[in-house]
């Protein structure tokens, strides 16, 4: 029998391919549908995963200590050490955040002052030593207590996303000289006088309840929210010396980031621009130097870049070295002050050129003598500085807004000679210039001698 094929449907090939058109899109709304449920979650997951692993990131149980090289020591003495030593007491009229991060950083956690100092010719001022002022930045409590209704803020440290998060005196809600000066330096200061990474904090009541809280998460939260668009050169020095090798982290947006990148952001930045006149440039260098000697941090191209502009800054030292010896803040040629930008003390002898000369010795002392500057002009800057600081008719801390630099140049001299200023303090307990003594706060009276020039 023959088969007859039955007559084709016209719409019988527009049916199939409205089905097939029907099910595409079914399958892409399925598709999105899917993708908005599970999309969320999967960002949210890898979002927790950056949190947890952040607080994982190899670390020092103590922050690496980076100790000068000893090859100027015999440029000072420990006698002539006392008087300048004396002239950064932590004594201040009243409490700055700042100020507390210097004297710390100059005289560590343990150093205790009993004494109390009277401004000659102004009796009715007289300034005290803080009590406990690692606790009063550590613990929120005790910082209330300190400042009371006298800040801008009511509180330094707080609960952050993954840790305890520092303010800054950049944050827009903060008052003048009530926060950290720059990004992590707090950090930078706890890792200089060697704080464990378990010391405790006391951040604002944050919703976890009674967790206990460490130094760690303040470090956490730092890496957390890392930006290459930060001011860098007080987070290089910090993390040099907290970080172990590889020193690799991720920040918030999942971006892995090393000590190269932050070495990079120095270098190839702006030089006109960096903190304090680009005097913290060759210190931040020279922390990430030294902490890659101790254990690979840095690839050899970073190193080589790190020399060569620690070399170029040498060169640059020696052709502005003043006649006396000293440099100024115009050192680099890039100094551009600002109309009425409170820094009065900067057209004010001596203290520009104690302001340079010390923050310079300071990464010089730490820094490998081939890299610095010739012999000689590290001899006439040390003598520069230790006769500008005796002769100064007030010390530093007679003037709140030049403590922090004055701070840097002590601890610059110190850093020279190889010795802490609490033992020269202790050796050699003279009384500064400008100021008299009075009983201690606890009735002891104070027995020192007169110094100065």
């Amino acid at each position: 029998m023959e088969m007859i094929e039955p007559a084709r449907r016209p719409w019988a090939s527009a049916e199939r391919w409205f089905a097939v058109l029907t099910a595409a899109v079914l399958a892409v709304v399925g598709v999105r549908s899917a993708w908005h449920t599970f999309a969320p979650a999967a960002s949210a997951s890898q979002e927790q995963r950056r949190r947890l692993e952040v607080a994982h990131v190899l670390r020092r149980e103590r922050p690496l200590d980076i100790t000068p090289h000893g090859a100027y020591r015999e440029m000072l003495t420990d006698e002539e050490l006392g008087p300048v030593v004396a002239a950064a007491d932590p004594c201040w009229t009243g409490p700055d955040v700042g100020q507390f991060c210097h004297s710390l950083r100059l005289w560590g956690a343990e150093a205790s002052f009993d004494h109390a100092w009277q401004l000659s010719g102004r009796p009715r001022l007289v300034l005290y030593p803080p009590r406990d002022q690692l606790k009063i930045l550590l613990e929120q409590p005790e910082f209330r207590r300190a400042f009371g209704n006298n800040a801008g803020i009511r509180t330094l440290l707080s609960g952050g996303e993954v840790g305890v998060s520092v303010v800054t005196n950049l944050d827009s809600d903060v008052a003048s000289k009530q926060g950290q000066y720059h990004v992590d330096k707090l950090l930078q200061v706890l890792a200089e006088i060697g704080m464990p990474g378990t010391t405790r904090v006391v951040p604002q009541a944050t919703n976890e309840g009674s967790r206990d809280w460490t130094v760690n998460d303040v470090l956490n939260e730092s890496l957390w929210k890392y930006s290459p668009y930060q001011e860098a050169e007080f987070t290089t020095s910090a993390y040099s010396r907290w970080l172990s090798p590889p020193a690799t982290w991720e920040n918030r947006f999942g971006t892995r980031y090393d000590m190269n990148d932050l070495v990079n952001t120095l270098l190839d930045g702006p030089r006109e621009s960096p903190a304090c006149v680009g005097m913290h440039l060759p210190y931040a260098l020279v922390s990430a130097l030294r902490a890659n000697q101790q254990g690979p941090i840095l690839s050899d191209a970073s190193v080589k870049r790190i020399e060569a502009r620690l070399r170029e800054i040498a060169r640059t030292l020696v052709e502005v070295q003043q006649a006396d010896g000293s440099w100024g803040t115009e050192w680099n040629g890039h100094f551009d002050r600002r109309p009425n930008d409170g820094m009065w003390y900067l057209d004010t002898p001596p203290f520009p050129e104690v302001y340079a000369t010390g923050h310079h010795l300071e990464w010089i002392a730490l820094a490998p003598p081939e890299l610095g500057p010739p012999r000689e002009v590290v001899r006439r800057a040390v003598d520069y500085l230790k006769t500008a600081i005796t002769s100064m008719p007030q010390p530093f801390f007679y003037h709140s807004d030049v403590y922090p630099l004055g701070s840097h140049a002590v601890r610059a001299l110190c850093l020279i000679r190889g010795v802490t200023p609490a033992e020269i303090r202790q050796r050699y307990p003279v009384v500064p210039n400008g100021v008299d003594p009075l009983s201690g706060p606890t009735g002891s009276s104070n027995s020192h001698k007169r110094g100065g020039a």
